[in-house]
C-alpha cells in the first residue's frame, strides 16, 4: 500500500505533557516493519542500537511518523505499541508519577543523545512512556493517512485515571458521551486523547492506551491487515469522527486504524 503524507508540518502534539510519539517493541522487528509497510505504506530509516539490533524510524515521504524497536534481550514482554508523552524533565516526571501511585517499568535512561525516556504503568495498570527530547523530537506529521492520529485509554476506573493524569500532566477533561462514560483529555483547549470504561468483552485484558493510525481507505486497510497476517477484531464501523477497525498485528500488538470523515488541520 502506498501512502503519501499531505505535508510535513509543525506537529501540534509537540506540546509539553501531550502525546507526541508512538513506538513498537517487537519480538521480530523486521517482520513487524514489513507488516506495517504493507498496511500503512511506511518506509524506514535504520539506526544501530546494539549488537545485531537496529531502531527503525517509520517514514511517510519525508516525514518521520513512528518507531519500531526489538524487545530487549531476555525480555518476556509482549510485542506492543507504547505511546509517549513529551516532558521537560523525565526524572522529575518519573518521581511525580511514582508518588501518585504509578509503577516503574523502565527507569529513566539516556538514549544515545536522542533523548531521555522512561516507561511506567499508571495506578490502574495501563502502560505509557515519557520522553524528554534531545536530537529526536518526535513525529513530523500527524492526523494524516499513515500517521499517528489519536490515543485512547480503556480503564477500569475512569475517575481515578482522570485524577492521575490530570495531576501528573495538567490535563483537563470534558465529557463527550455521558451514557458511555467517554471523556476527552485537553491541553490549552485542544483535545488530544480519550478515556472510557473498559468494556466487559475485553475480559482479562489489562487496562491499555490504544494507538490510532490514520488511513485513506478503511475497507482496503482491513483487507490489507488480513492479507498481511493480522487480525481484525472489530469493524470497519463508525467510531466517532470516522470509520475504523480494531486489529492485532501478526505478533499480537493491538492497534486501531481510522479513516477520518474530515481530517484535522494539524
Amino acid at each position: 500500500m502506498t501512502t503519501t503524507a499531505t505535508s510535513v508540518r509543525a506537529n501540534a502534539r509537540k506540546t509539553t505533557n501531550g502525546f507526541w510519539w508512538t513506538n513498537l517493541s517487537a519480538s521480530d522487528p523486521a517482520s513487524a516493519a514489513a507488516f506495517y509497510s504493507d498496511i500503512l505504506g511506511w518506509s524506514y530509516d535504520e539506526m544501530p542500537i546494539g549488537e545485531n539490533m537496529v531502531h527503525r524510524n517509520a517514514r511517510i515521504g519525508d516525514a518521520t511518523v513512528a518507531g519500531i524497536d526489538p524487545l530487549m534481550p531476555g525480555s518476556d514482554a509482549p510485542t506492543a505499541w507504547t505511546n509517549y508523552v513529551f516532558v521537560d524533565d523525565v526524572q522529575a516526571t518519573w518521581r511525580d508519577a511514582l508518588a501518585l501511585g504509578a509503577t516503574g517499568v523502565m527507569e529513566p535512561m539516556d538514549v544515545m543523545g536522542e533523548g531521555h525516556m522512561a516507561v511506567l504503568l499508571d495506578p490502574q495498570g495501563a502502560a505509557f512512556g515519557i520522553w524528554q527530547p534531545g536530537r529526536h523530537t518526535g513525529a513530523d506529521a500527524v492526523n494524516q493517512p499513515g500517521t499517528y492520529t489519536w490515543v485512547e485509554l480503556a480503564t477500569t476506573d475512569v475517575a481515578a485515571a482522570r485524577s492521575f493524569y490530570g495531576e501528573l500532566f495538567g490535563w483537563t477533561w470534558s465529557e463527550m458521551d455521558a451514557d458511555f462514560g467517554y471523556w476527552l483529555a485537553e491541553l490549552g483547549g485542544r483535545s488530544f486523547a480519550g478515556v472510557y470504561p473498559k468494556l466487559p468483552e475485553m475480559g482479562e485484558m489489562p487496562n491499555f492506551w490504544a494507538t490510532y493510525f490514520g488511513v485513506a481507505d478503511i475497507e482496503a486497510t482491513a483487507s490489507a491487515v488480513r492479507a498481511a497476517g493480522g487480525t481484525v477484531v472489530m469493524g470497519p464501523s463508525q467510531l466517532g469522527p470516522g470509520r475504523g477497525v480494531a486489529a492485532f498485528d501478526p505478533q499480537g500488538a493491538a492497534f486501531m486504524a481510522i479513516q477520518m470523515d474530515e481530517w484535522p488541520a494539524d
